[in-house]
């Protein structure tokens, strides 16, 4: 999260970004593993917890992107941004190699990054009250939720499967 938005943001607007900011430092990078350059959130570590976990991770990103609209953020961002919630969706949900790859790809932090080089690249042609594409934006919340789900029943069927191969 390294660009530095315009001072001319409104000051709501920048109450906003602070939040979605520290929301994502959280999330993601809030504790540094000594003696590495790799950081975790609490993503990674709500993920660990089975379905309830990637759910908990998945409401988060998503905020995120609601937010995001409400900074102005255009269609093509958002879309963006639900791409790297999906991978982050899809991969994380891998049993432990999912962790891994949650700590490595840090889907809240690429969309912040994301989000402040739009910013950036607005400056001052950004609008005080941008109108949100609440359209699109509830379309790919509910691409994502369905994701989810489908995640989930692919899952149970596949320890479902497993399960008969054990017992027989």
């Amino acid at each position: 999260m390294s660009s530095t938005p315009p001072r001319s943001l409104p000051p709501a607007a920048l109450r906003r970004l602070g939040r979605v900011r520290s929301l994502a430092r959280w999330l993601d990078r809030a504790i540094a593993i000594p003696g590495t350059k790799i950081c975790i959130g609490l993503d990674a570590i709500i993920g660990l917890l089975p379905v309830g976990g990637d759910f908990v991770g998945l409401a988060l990103s998503m905020y995120l992107m609601v937010e995001a609209a409400r900074l102005g953020a255009p269609a093509t961002l958002l879309t963006k941004m639900a791409a790297n919630v999906a991978v982050d969706l899809g991969l994380g949900s891998v049993p432990v190699a999912g962790d891994f790859i949650d700590v490595l790809w840090q889907s809240n932090a690429r969309n912040v990054e994301l989000l402040e080089e739009f910013l950036v690249e607005s400056g001052e042609t950004l609008e005080p009250d941008p109108q949100v594409p609440w359209g699109l934006l509830i379309g790919l919340l509910l691409l994502l939720l369905a994701g989810a789900i489908a995640v989930l029943i692919f899952a149970g069927w596949l320890i479902g499967v497993l399960f008969s191969a054990i017992t027989g």
